[in-house]
């Protein structure tokens, strides 16, 4: 039997990888800014500016999914978008920015 989570519209495998800092994952932060790349992985941050790769875990979905937001706060993330949320439950989508656009 194969399991699956719902996230931001999509239907991920339990095993299916999340690239999530370290705050999240240890449940001291919870989630206020998530990229959906291009390639399908999502990235979860506390939205600190991590730069260091010592300050996130590779994880499987089913190892976090009771911190992500829920689809009534995070309907839905496109490939190649980032959500921000901008208030208690209210998430801002918007197309990933890259340094080359500024």
């Amino acid at each position: 039997m194969t399991n699956y989570v719902t996230f931001a519209g999509h239907r991920v495998l339990t095993n299916s990888v999340c690239i999530i800092c370290k705050h999240i994952f240890s449940r001291e932060s919870a989630p206020k800014l998530i990229l959906h790349e291009e390639d399908g992985t999502f990235q979860v941050t506390c939205g600190n500016g991590h730069f260091d790769a010592a300050d996130f875990n590779v994880v499987g979905f089913g190892h976090i999914s009771d911190v992500l937001p829920n689809s009534d706060e995070l309907a839905y993330l496109p490939i190649g978008h980032e959500a921000e949320e901008v208030r208690d439950g209210v998430w801002d989508v918007k197309i990933i920015s890259t340094d080359d656009e500024n």
